[in-house]
């Protein structure tokens, strides 16, 4: 059974989805507002929260958009151009973690670097599809 902050939280977000989906408006529009005045958030936790929710769909935003991005550049590029180019774009982000390691603590390069590593690799599956991809009535190669 859940807890009654936990339950109220939990209600919270479905009309919040609701609202948002209905009224054409973000979520935070009637999250942050609801926590505030019905569970006695601060408002900067408010806040927060509402920010954080955020992320997982833009994850799903941006990973759905390299997909595109990378399927697009395979069908132009072809096989061979396309695997240089993701390789290079591969080796160009691990030399990233080399300069990251060079360089000490800096957390702007740290979040480019890492934001550069998650983003190549979201490119790549679409040329492992494309490549392991056979013509109907084609046997595999063995």
């Amino acid at each position: 059974m859940v807890s009654g902050r936990v339950g109220r939280l939990l209600a919270i977000g479905a009309v919040t989805g609701l609202a948002a989906g209905l009224l054409g408006v973000g979520g935070g529009f009637v999250m942050v507002p609801a926590m505030v005045y019905l569970l006695k958030t601060p408002q900067r936790e408010a806040n927060g929260t509402s920010l954080a929710v955020i992320v997982p769909v833009a994850i799903v935003g941006a990973t759905i958009l390299g997909l595109l991005i990378g399927g697009a550049l395979m069908a132009r590029l072809r096989l061979f151009k396309s695997l240089l180019l993701f390789g290079f774009l591969q080796a160009f982000t691990n030399l990233g973690f080399v300069l990251l390691a060079a360089a000490g603590k800096s957390y702007p390069l740290m979040i480019t670097v890492i934001a550069a590593e998650k983003k190549i690799p979201t490119m790549t599956p679409a040329r492992s599809r494309v490549c392991t991809a056979r013509p109907p009535g084609a046997t595999a190669m063995r």
